[in-house]
């Protein structure tokens, strides 16, 4: 099951680097994982001090999953010493690499050496133990019931009826993009969402950790199924969240709150408006936007949703 493990660090200057791999990684998915590695060692603190799972470790955030290349990646981040572990694998099995990630975690931390991170992945693959990690407890056979251990009431306590517009969606191989701000509740509702056609083993249309990158938007334009994960790409998207939860909480009336929608919406539209007019056709296109903007996730949402507004021109 497993393909690779390797470590990426922040060097004195804050940067990304990964810094050893076993075996060498490829170019695509090494670039993809360094992006990947990048967002979790540079999280908000506040947010990662609430990822924290396990006291004795104090700085062990939670397992990440993402999908590139064919490949599911699985990153553990540790703050104190600034790293991410991560193992490679072709297999769906969240449970069982976090198990060894965890292991491969603490042995770096406390002695600081690749050799035992290559020593404990060699391990795990030749007889299935590592420490503390037994593969015998997460057998192949139970693969698809271990995935299918979800909270599915806690996303059905949150979209009550209306959940049943997903379950329309996966059962008829629709495309989904869910955003959040949050990537630990992120990826918790990505892993429920397959169990909603439990006859199927959909993990593999997951795109759970998109980075709004040229991989991302090519992956996505030639999947004719896919449910994709991104954190929120914009600054105006925490506005409109902001003013609908103090829209609730000020019990402001429906109408009063369409109305600021419209009003928010169209603040939108027309700054998409003022970027278009500098192009000679008075269309975007998302590499002009990538131009103009240094952060990659926001020039692709705003390219969407120009492209929805009739504002951009679609990509060949």
């Amino acid at each position: 099951m497993l393909a690779s493990v390797a470590i990426a660090e922040l060097d004195k200057n804050n940067d990304t680097l990964l810094t050893w791999s076993y075996p060498s990684l490829d170019e695509k998915i090494g670039s993809r994982l360094v992006k990947l590695c990048d967002m979790e060692l540079h999280r908000d603190a506040k947010d990662l001090q609430k990822s924290l799972r396990d006291e004795k470790v104090g700085a062990m955030g939670s397992v990440i999953f993402a999908r590139s290349q064919g490949h599911w990646m699985y990153l553990l981040p540790f703050s104190v010493s600034s790293f991410v572990v991560s193992v490679q694998s072709r297999a769906f099995f969240p449970n069982k690499f976090e198990a060894l990630l965890k292991e491969l975690v603490m042995v770096y931390a406390s002695e600081g050496t690749p050799l035992r991170v290559l020593e404990g992945y060699l391990s795990a693959m030749t007889v299935g133990k590592f420490q503390n990690y037994a593969e015998s407890a997460f057998p192949d056979t139970d693969m698809q019931t271990s995935n299918l251990q979800v909270p599915i009431r806690w996303m059905i306590e949150m979209f009550e009826v209306e959940t049943v517009l997903l379950w329309s969606c996966m059962l008829l191989k629709k495309r989904m993009v869910v955003y959040s701000n949050k990537v630990l509740e992120l990826q918790r509702f990505l892993r429920i969402i397959p169990a909603l056609v439990p006859h199927r083993e959909s993990w593999n249309v997951l795109k759970p950790y998109c980075v709004g990158d040229e991989e991302d938007e090519e992956e996505l334009k030639t999947a004719s199924f896919f449910v994709a994960g991104a954190l929120q790409p914009m600054e105006s998207n925490k506005d409109i969240a902001s003013f609908l939860s103090k829209a609730l909480e000020e019990n402001v009336e429906d109408q009063a709150i369409i109305s600021g929608l419209q009003e928010k919406n169209q603040e939108l539209i027309d700054k998409l408006k003022m970027l278009a007019a500098d192009e000679e056709d008075m269309l975007l296109s998302l590499s002009s936007l990538q131009e103009q903007l240094q952060n990659p996730k926001l020039a692709f949402f705003l390219y969407s949703v120009a492209l929805s507004e009739g504002l951009a021109r679609p990509e060949a």
